[in-house]
């Protein structure tokens, strides 16, 4: 799926740049309790997420942005937190932040290899709780402020969704 989806020229789905990876996790209650919403790339290192030269923090930080002040939540990285849930054991995470195929599971992505393309989302339950309409919106929202829509060649982006 991976190597499809970044291959634009092989029919993928992203242009160059344009894939973001979303993983949706639920924390318990006692679990970084001062964080509704917890976002990473799969790096604990604060430093990813305050650094404002850091062009790769892009979306994670725009999501993290947008869905606070779309909620209310309190939405926060490694960079304002000392939630330890930061996906860095992630197979998913390591594999879109450069880890050799078929070694995801035993190392670890170097931190100068992170893409910043991975969020790796972990939500209370009052957080993830789509009942509510505007929750669902302003999740939405913050998604697409943050990964906007880069479409390959021949695919078009429908309400953010390549198609």
């Amino acid at each position: 799926m991976l190597e499809w989806q970044g291959s634009a020229a092989g029919g993928g789905g992203c242009a160059p740049g344009g894939c973001a990876y979303l993983q949706l996790h639920g924390k318990g209650t006692t679990s970084c309790p001062d964080d509704d919403v917890f976002v990473t790339a799969a790096t604990g290192s604060a430093d990813f997420y305050t650094d404002a030269s850091n062009a790769r923090n892009g979306v994670v930080n725009t999501f993290v942005s947008v869905l606070g002040a779309g909620t209310g939540l309190v939405v926060r990285t490694p960079g304002g937190s000392s939630c330890l849930l930061v996906g860095s054991t992630n197979v998913q995470g390591r594999a879109v932040n450069g880890v050799q195929a078929g070694k995801e599971c035993g190392t670890a992505a170097a931190a100068n290899a992170v893409t910043g393309t991975f969020l790796h989302v972990e939500s209370a339950p009052g957080a993830r709780d789509f009942s509510s309409e505007a929750q669902l919106q302003a999740f939405v929202k913050a998604l697409r402020a943050a990964v906007g829509c880069a479409c390959a060649a021949g695919l078009s982006c429908v309400d953010g969704v390549c198609e």
